[in-house]
């Protein structure tokens, strides 16, 4: 891993994710690149003073936050930052595909935990729009030291190698345990070669394979049930176009239930 994206509106919420990017920073060694966006109202972009006069700020609060960072870095990590004026989220997701960065740290906009992020905010949008692996970090989130991670797995996700590459690292570095679970429901069809197909999708790293049962109505529990019961401090699931964890991602109150879990979600594309 060689360059971490954290977008920051300098305020308490995004400060826990950039506390979580600083450690990853320093245990690969990587740069860290402070991301901020601005964007006049509609009224107010005749007024070319109060542009001038919102980008000055942006650059001063930016270099306070970089001389913060910096003083917490180590092992060769490095941070840079970079001040946009733009929407947020097409501006943070073309910004990370350019700067061609592994991974993007967000944190969540408000007290409600991982919830907000499924609520039409930044964080969503960029998590949704990017295919560049997004962590997300709830803003009341304690760190702790990443020792076990759950990772959902599903039948059509297990020929998507390249798509675990981020979290490979992340196993790697923190040399954490993994446990892998797959979700099966009366509407999907069972398959007991998925633990034999995720041996090869993950080669090179030990995990515990656990198969549960849910109802549909019922799986937001099950996940919450089995992240408390491993004691995972990382939820990971693989978000695709169309299927069956896509749903998790839309429409449904109830599906957005589980994402008030306090453990950081890694959200991968395949």
């Amino acid at each position: 891993m060689h360059s971490i994206l954290v977008p920051t509106d300098f305020s308490k919420n995004t400060q826990t994710a950039l506390n979580y990017a600083i450690d990853l920073a320093n245990r690969f060694s990587c740069k860290l690149i402070l991301f901020n966006t601005y964007k006049l109202s509609y009224r107010a972009g005749m007024y070319l003073g109060v542009e001038n006069l919102m980008k000055k700020e942006s650059k001063e609060q930016m270099r306070v936050l970089l001389k913060e960072t910096q003083h917490k870095l180590k092992e060769g990590a490095i941070v840079e930052g970079k001040v946009a004026k733009g929407d947020p989220i097409s501006t943070i997701i073309t910004a990370a595909k350019k700067l061609e960065v592994n991974l993007i740290v967000m944190g969540t906009q408000g007290a409600s935990g991982l919830k907000e992020v499924f609520i039409g905010s930044t964080t969503n949008g960029v998590m949704i729009g990017s295919k560049i692996p997004t962590l997300v970090v709830p803003s009341d989130f304690t760190y702790r030291p990443l020792e076990t991670i759950a990772l959902s797995i599903d039948k059509k996700l297990i020929n998507y190698k390249t798509s675990l590459e981020a979290l490979r690292m992340i196993i790697y570095r923190y040399n954490a345990q993994v446990c892998v679970f797959h979700i099966q429901t009366k509407k999907s069809n069972s398959d007991k070669d998925i633990e034999i197909a995720s041996q090869a999708v993950l080669e090179g790293i030990d995990f515990s394979f656990f198969e549960i049962e849910a109802e549909e109505q019922s799986i937001n529990q099950k996940i919450r049930t089995f992240v408390e019961e491993k004691n995972a401090d990382m939820l990971c699931m693989i978000k695709r176009e169309r299927g069956f964890w896509e749903n998790l991602f839309h429409n449904s109150v109830t599906t957005k239930e589980v994402f008030q879990s306090v453990v950081p979600l890694l959200v991968l594309h395949d």
